[in-house]
């Protein structure tokens, strides 16, 4: 009777083990990116500067700057564990003012294969931007760069709701010259990635979408962020250089492109006069203007969180002497002035610089 009793038992325990992978099986395939899955960004992001090999038809590429093709090329790297990664993607033309202005190399996008992914272990997040030098290659033209990608980070400390950078020195092989040249650069992380670790869904075409649609904390804290780095170049109603994205019955606005922000002060930057500012360095306020006057819980997080951003720009050993300095004071010279905001002289009527 004992071993009729242990068994049934044994039965009843299989038939849970076989339940339960049945359960993860369907899982699984429902949520082919949960959350705690890595991605190809997760692999590539594990220290300052990484390394990379990118092999790739340059004039088929870069030499049609309105091209919308894509073409085949192979990204090699060593990750985390000292194992070198070579990986079949695709790249193409992204952007619109740095893919005809620059003078040096266009903004990538990385598109990896899916089921390359999946083989791999990892999620389906498989596009990646990739920022490159703009202009000529010079060491100040990189210190640019490096400022943009800080500006990033800078926001990483503000919030986890913002896109994640890793810094690249990039090995360019040509296919058909077989020449190579070194540029630097850095990818952000897949928009699909950043909304499932923020538990937010994807939404199309917010423009002029009324105040109260928006997380009114998110927006203060964005808003602030883009202040204090100078950028005048972003708009909610016209969805300019921010990500909107529906989280819970809420609106959340994710910035990105910083080249125009004072803090980076790249030398292509224009200004818009219509917003009241003189300089690259002048800083006017376009998040909602009611917000202005109660402010006073985001600016204490600002408080908060000042001696951390000072530590990410002086801990960047990328980034060198005379640059440190100046995002450092620039940094300093927003709390100095946090008693009023500057907002623009038209604000109804001022067009984003990209248009």
């Amino acid at each position: 009777m004992e071993k009729l009793k242990k068994g049934g038992m044994k039965v009843l325990n299989n038939y849970i083990h076989i339940f339960a992978l049945i359960l993860v099986a369907n899982y699984s395939f429902a949520n082919p990116n949960p959350v705690n899955l890595n991605s190809i960004f997760d692999v590539l992001n594990y220290q300052e500067i990484l390394e990379v090999d990118l092999s790739l038809d340059m004039e088929d590429v870069f030499g049609n700057r309105r091209s919308k093709d894509k073409h085949k090329a192979v990204l090699s790297f060593r990750d985390k564990s000292g194992n070198d990664q070579t990986w079949n993607i695709k790249v193409g033309l992204r952007g619109r003012f740095r893919r005809t202005r620059c003078n040096n190399l266009a903004p990538l996008k990385l598109h990896f294969s899916k089921n390359d992914l999946l083989d791999a272990g990892l999620a389906k997040f498989n596009d990646l931007k990739l920022v490159n030098q703009c202009m000529d290659d010079s060491k100040n033209l990189k210190q640019l760069l490096v400022r943009e990608y800080l500006a990033y980070r800078l926001y990483n400390q503000i919030t986890d709701q913002s896109f994640r950078v890793q810094f690249l020195k990039i090995n360019y092989f040509d296919t058909q010259t077989g020449k190579s040249r070194i540029q630097y650069g850095f990818v952000i992380e897949d928009t699909a990635q950043l909304r499932a670790r923020v538990n937010g869904m994807k939404v199309e075409n917010q423009y002029n979408v009324r105040q109260e649609k928006f997380d009114q904390h998110q927006i203060k804290l964005m808003s602030i962020f883009q202040y204090m780095i100078g950028n005048p170049d972003w708009s909610i109603g016209r969805d300019h250089n921010v990500k909107i994205i529906l989280q819970g019955d809420k609106l959340i606005a994710i910035p990105y492109d910083f080249d125009f922000s004072g803090i980076v002060e790249a030398p292509y930057a224009m200004i818009n006069a219509e917003l009241g500012i003189a300089s690259p360095k002048d800083r006017v306020f376009l998040g909602f203007e009611n917000h202005v006057e109660n402010m006073t819980y985001e600016l204490d997080i600002f408080e908060d969180k000042r001696s951390s951003l000072i530590k990410t720009i002086k801990e960047c050993k990328s980034l060198k002497g005379r640059n440190r300095r100046e995002m450092i004071k620039f940094i300093n010279s927003f709390y100095d002035e946090t008693e009023n905001f500057y907002l623009p002289l038209q604000k109804d009527k001022v067009p984003t610089l990209g248009e």
